[in-house]
């Protein structure tokens, strides 16, 4: 919730009303994000037969769009860092529909699952701290400094200490470490190429294909964790 406040605080009236004018590569990016993730996280646990409980992890992160953490890598590669936040606030407002919604068609398979509670999750983890970021920043304007080093820098540590304690907590479990985290990374290098050259139905520059490349290929791994940890 923390870095999703951070994420609104960032954005302003003007980011939302520039939606209107950011053409049919932002809606072909988004499309591709809720699309490639969550079916190639699907195909790859069949692929590699995951036990349940890691391909439901997979999945979960294939149904989880990207964060914050994309908007900096997009600008640490000269890409397109509008389109980046467009895609970023789409797909953040869709994922209490569509996060929820893969989650249920994918994993039912393995697990009794109930969207419902997992939309609710998503709201209070997602959306509300946005809107909350947004109302915050339309009466606060604080320095430049603030959104280009402290807030990535918080955002990024707060994932990294997430990630580290639920690896640190599940460490013994992960007895086929090897393999997950070779889906792991198969499954980011379909999200990247797949995004790269799946814009290109739709005509986009080089920097464009950069950065929906890069929005698609990366995900909120924690909003993945706090669903698993909340959920499963």
């Amino acid at each position: 919730s923390g870095i999703m406040l951070g994420m609104g605080l960032t954005l302003t009236w003007q980011d939302l009303d520039n939606l209107r004018r950011s053409g049919k590569t932002l809606l072909f990016g988004v499309t591709l994000q809720y699309l490639i993730m969550p079916l190639s996280a699907w195909f790859l646990v069949e692929a590699f037969g995951l036990p349940k409980l890691l391909a439901l992890g997979v999945i979960l992160v294939g149904a989880c769009p990207g964060g914050t953490a994309s908007n900096v890598v997009t600008y640490l590669a000269r890409g397109d860092v509008a389109l980046s936040v467009g895609m970023t606030m789409v797909s953040t407002f869709l994922s209490p529909i569509l996060t929820p919604l893969w989650i249920w068609v994918l994993a039912t398979m393995w697990l009794a699952i109930d969207p419902f509670p997992l939309i609710w999750t998503v709201m209070k983890i997602v959306f509300f701290p946005v809107m909350l970021g947004i109302i915050i920043r339309r009466y606060w304007q604080p320095h430049e400094w603030f959104f280009e080093g402290f807030l990535p820098i918080v955002s990024m540590a707060i994932i990294a200490w997430i990630v580290g304690v639920i690896v640190g907590l599940n460490h013994n479990q992960l007895d086929v470490a090897g393999i997950l985290v070779f889906v792991v990374i198969i499954h980011n290098a379909i999200g990247l190429g797949f995004g790269y050259w799946g814009i290109r139905l739709n005509p986009a520059t080089t920097i464009q294909r950069r950065t929906v490349a890069i929005e698609v290929g990366m995900q909120n791994s924690g909003l993945a964790v706090a669903l698993a940890l909340e959920h499963f």
